[in-house]
């Protein structure tokens, strides 16, 4: 009796496995796998940050329009319409069309008088030609380039000493 169990018991488990077996089928899909890549981004300047010629009545300040290069000051700084010319630096960004890229500014530009007289730039501004104002850092490669200009405000103590004031800095673009 214990081996005929046994035997029902086994023939019910191997019923059980093989029905289980039968019912699940395998369903294959096709897909495809892809990857693109993009064009190098690259990045041009021409022209230079330049906020002109002024002389010094106290501290102040002179704030460089990204878009124009229009001047407008605080406190003692006086503009002086002869000497250095006003102007911004035109970036030029290449890359694959239709992409968007993001700028990297510095937080401030240290310029320095051939002695050791600094004034800081900060606070600046990006004028993004494919978006069409200064208030982003961020742009469009509509066509495969876009242009951006660049301003902001120069910080003058009222004992700077006179001279032509130079500085280096870098600015640094990427895909989104």
């Amino acid at each position: 009796m214990k081996n005929n169990l046994l035997t029902v018991a086994s023939i019910l488990t191997l019923g059980f496995f093989t029905n289980s077996a039968i019912a699940q089928s395998n369903t294959v899909t096709a897909t495809t796998a892809g990857a693109e890549i993009a064009s190098p981004i690259a990045l041009s300047a021409t022209g230079t940050l330049e906020f002109g010629s002024m002389y010094l009545t106290a501290a102040g300040t002179v704030t460089l329009n990204a878009s124009t290069a229009a001047r407008t000051i605080t406190g003692g700084v006086v503009l002086m319409t002869s000497g250095a010319t006003p102007s911004t630096p035109q970036f030029t960004v290449t890359g694959t069309a239709d992409r968007t890229y993001a700028i990297s500014l510095p937080t401030s530009i240290t310029v320095t008088e051939p002695g050791t007289t600094t004034m800081t730039i900060d606070n600046l501004k990006t004028y993004v030609a494919s978006v069409g104002d200064d208030t982003t850092t961020a742009g469009t490669l509509l066509t495969g380039s876009d242009t951006f200009k660049l301003g902001g405000i120069l910080n003058v103590t009222g004992t700077q000493v006179a001279g032509v004031y130079a500085g280096v800095y870098n600015v640094t673009v990427d895909y989104n």
